[in-house]
């Protein structure tokens, strides 16, 4: 540094004398110069101890984050091997994630499944499933040399799915096929007065809902299924069967009274068991009750093991009334399979 000052010494001395020497006027005086050097050279000498001071500083915290690192890495035990038990034990013991049965990818992928109609046809008590099944084939075959279809059978019922248009056609010019249409969408109508009857809900449709673009064809192809709420209630919730095609228009909006897709299944109050669905909501075939505590043969407002949950179709410790029962799911998506979703 003192080098580079000199030097800087020597340039101005060389400027002024080069200016004296082309005979041009210096504003200031050699006094005056040699002040300015003196105090030019204090300021630098003194940044230059404050940077020899920040060096020797950060030398000295460099030496102690390394002397810190080298402790604690001597410090740091050596990592045990852990065994296979104890791996094994960890993952028993892990906590499994909840998970909702009902989930709306599902759901909506049993939407997207494409339903079609079926035929169904009861085996004679004394004749074999083999030789019905042979008899119905030559039949059909008399009238269409290549059919396309899927054959299922189930207890003592022969059920027929076509595959194309063609088949379908045939199938249904068949005496002894009894056909079984598509189960259609089902939409529910919250909080409807109890005195209105279900006529009454078909005409107010059609008459008072003008907005919904509504069709004496629609309404005539819509039933009422069954009513949901309390049963000494004002108002009541009536599930009402529709055509896709008729679905959309429920959307646009109801005069008092909210709508919305009914996607689940009923359960009776006497028999909570999921195979036993809204087919049988009003004319129950079981003799006996099977409680939604315990699943035991008796009813659920007697129930005395309340705290036991026990499901009486997954066999789960839950109840069966429950949104977490995996057979419920199953049956929720089976009936949405089953569903004509397609607007024709």
């Amino acid at each position: 540094m003192a080098e580079r000052t000199t030097a800087i010494r020597a340039l101005f001395t060389d400027v002024c004398l080069e200016n004296s020497r082309l005979q041009g006027i210096t504003q200031l005086s050699a006094t005056e110069l040699k002040g300015i050097l003196e105090s030019f050279t204090k300021s630098l000498s003194a940044k230059c101890d404050e940077i020899s001071a920040l060096k020797s500083e950060n030398a000295e915290l460099r030496a102690k984050m390394a002397s810190k690192e080298s402790t604690a890495t001597s410090d740091k035990p050596e990592p045990r091997p852990v065994s296979y038990a104890e791996i094994a034990t960890a993952k028993a013991g892990r906590k499994p994630k909840p998970k909702n049965a009902f989930t709306k990818k599902a759901l909506d992928s049993c939407r997207e499944t494409k339903s079609s109609t079926k035929f169904m046809v009861d085996v004679p008590e004394g004749e074999i499933l083999t030789k019905v099944k042979s008899d119905l084939w030559n039949k059909v075959k008399g009238k269409l040399k290549n059919p396309r279809a899927k054959t299922l059978v189930r207890d003592k019922t022969l059920i027929i799915i076509p595959d194309d248009t063609v088949t379908l056609k045939v199938l249904k010019q068949v005496s002894n096929f009894k056909e079984v249409q598509p189960r259609q969408p089902r939409i529910i109508i919250y909080y409807v007065d109890v005195n209105i009857s279900e006529t009454e809900i078909a005409d107010g449709l059609l008459a008072k809902n003008p907005e919904l673009r509504l069709t004496q064809t629609d309404i005539d192809a819509m039933s009422v299924k069954y009513k949901l709420g309390l049963r000494n209630g004002c108002t009541t919730h009536y599930v009402i069967e529709t055509p896709a095609s008729v679905l959309p228009k429920f959307f646009v909006g109801m005069t008092r009274c909210s709508v919305k897709l009914h996607k689940t299944t009923t359960q009776l109050f006497s028999y909570f068991d999921a195979k036993n669905t809204d087919t049988h909501h009003l004319k129950c075939r079981q003799a006996q009750s099977a409680c939604r505590h315990c699943k035991e043969a008796h009813d659920s407002r007697e129930c005395s093991n309340k705290q036991m949950a026990i499901c009486a179709n997954c066999r789960q410790p839950h109840k069966a009334s429950s949104l977490a029962c995996k057979a419920k799911a199953s049956l929720v998506k089976s009936l949405r399979r089953r569903t004509d979703f397609s607007t024709k």
